[in-house]
């Protein structure tokens, strides 16, 4: 089955809303003209196809009355309070599926619902009952405050920033805190509530606490200085190798407090980095958060060293150490690796090197030999430093080299850079845009193309 198919090929053959809807992958319906967002039919089969797709907020408030995520007040006036309360109720949805809703139409939603029945707050969203009156709930504010728990906090504009603060003082009251201090029952019970609290909450809570931050998208400086506290102070059973779960991805921004107060020493550091950095390449940790990690744990060893290599060269032994390439800067990783070590390493520094300056360093080194399919299929996350000239330079005449540059997990390409990659595939003889190149290549890729080059797939390659 063709797992990707070419969205503009797809509305060429059949533009009709139905078919589109079968056709067109769920995470490329953002790329539909409105236009052709028309006269769609209200059975339940193709609302439930619409609500699986990926909209742009645009197309789903303009075109779609009934699809969850374009719900607003005035495309609801003329349905039934019935219809409304059940289509608030369908936005209750758990886990990955969950509909993202703004602050608006969460606001609305709960105007549509307030003069029902307040103790029917179990079969809402959970973001909703940021904004119920806590007055009608008040006498099981206990199951309150779970399903609030499970809400998104940072939905909450500066605006209604005061709803935050009766949240939690409401809470406190509700569960009998006081102080700072919160207990492993409470914790469970507040869930994501913990993500508005202070720094001083955090420092003298249950250590418990550190699982429910993991659900924060983003931290105050306080707030990760009572983290840091918390974690040193021996309370918590995670010890050091909270790290190892709980920085990512938001706290690896401020990690270099964490090596600079464990590891004081250089050794010490290397040791511990062998076995984390390990743990977290078998996880398949981001990209982005691996550097971030290495820029944190590399700022304390960064010091003026001579521009000759005086760290030590770089052989096929020293990429193997788990902690590679810590310990190095810019200037001695240049000064320490020749072109040699690079083309017969390639897949281990693309595996192991993370940071922008020292893939481009890698990349000028490769840029001095021939560089064949094979050590193209290789490059990795080391492609996307590429420039334009640079990407010239490469041979890419297989369909294994052009899928290997293609995968999505090594980041993106801009469409310049898609257009050339792809382009110099197809300058080869034989080579086209088949099942297999567009399965490889993806939309996105593909819509850096130009006309003529798209009007050379067939029909039989899309299916």
């Amino acid at each position: 089955m063709f797992a990707f198919f070419f969205f503009w090929k797809i509305i060429t053959v059949n533009s009709a809303p139905q078919a589109l809807l079968i056709n067109v992958p769920d995470a490329m319906a953002d790329e539909i003209s409105r236009s052709l967002l028309t006269n769609f039919t209200s059975d339940t089969v193709t609302i439930q196809r619409i609500n699986t797709k990926k909209w742009k907020p645009e197309q789903v408030i303009e075109e779609f009355s009934d699809v969850l995520q374009g719900f607003t007040c005035s495309r609801v006036q003329a349905f039934t309070k019935n219809k409304v309360i059940n289509l608030i109720k369908a936005c209750r949805n758990n886990g990955e599926k969950k509909i993202v809703l703004q602050e608006t139409q969460l606001t609305c939603m709960y105007n549509c619902i307030k003069d029902g029945n307040a103790s029917a707050f179990t079969q809402y969203p959970s973001d909703i009952l940021l904004y119920y009156n806590y007055e009608l709930v008040q006498a099981n504010c206990s199951s309150y405050f779970v399903e609030v728990g499970a809400a998104n906090f940072d939905v909450i504009s500066d605006a209604l920033s005061y709803k935050k603060d009766a949240l939690l003082q409401n809470a406190k009251s509700c569960l009998g805190i006081t102080g700072t201090k919160i207990n492993s029952t409470n914790m469970e019970i507040l869930g994501n509530m913990v993500c508005i609290l202070d720094g001083s909450y955090i420092a003298n809570s249950d250590p418990l606490i550190l699982e429910n931050l993991k659900n924060c998208k983003s931290f105050t400086s306080q707030q990760v200085t009572a983290m840091e506290t918390l974690l040193f102070n021996g309370a918590t059973k995670y010890g050091y190798l909270i790290i190892s779960f709980f920085c990512l991805p938001r706290y690896f921004l401020e990690c270099h407090n964490f090596f600079t107060f464990c590891f004081s020493i250089q050794s010490d550091k290397r040791t511990f980095l062998k076995s984390f950095m390990k743990n977290l390449r078998q996880r398949n940790t981001n990209k982005t958060q691996l550097k971030q990690l290495f820029t944190a744990c590399n700022k304390a060893s960064r010091v003026k060293r001579a521009t000759g290599c005086t760290t030590g060269n770089i052989t096929a032994v020293t990429i193997s150490d788990e902690a590679f390439p810590f310990g190095y800067d810019a200037i001695q990783f240049n000064a320490c690796l020749t072109a040699d070590v690079v083309k017969a390493n390639l897949a281990a520094f693309a595996d192991k090197v993370v940071d922008d300056g020292f893939l481009t360093i890698i990349l000028n080194k490769l840029n001095q030999v021939y560089i064949a399919d094979e050590q193209v299929q290789q490059l990795g996350s080391i492609s996307r430093v590429a420039s334009l000239a640079d990407i010239n330079k490469w041979n890419i005449t297989k369909i294994d080299t052009l899928a290997a540059l293609m995968s999505s997990s090594d980041g993106k390409w801009t469409p310049d850079q898609s257009n050339l990659i792809i382009t110099k595939y197809l300058s080869t003889k034989g080579n086209t845009l088949g099942t297999a190149e567009l399965n490889s290549i993806g939309g996105v890729n593909l819509c850096a193309l130009n006309a003529s080059v798209l009007n050379t797939i067939s029909s039989s390659s899309l299916r």
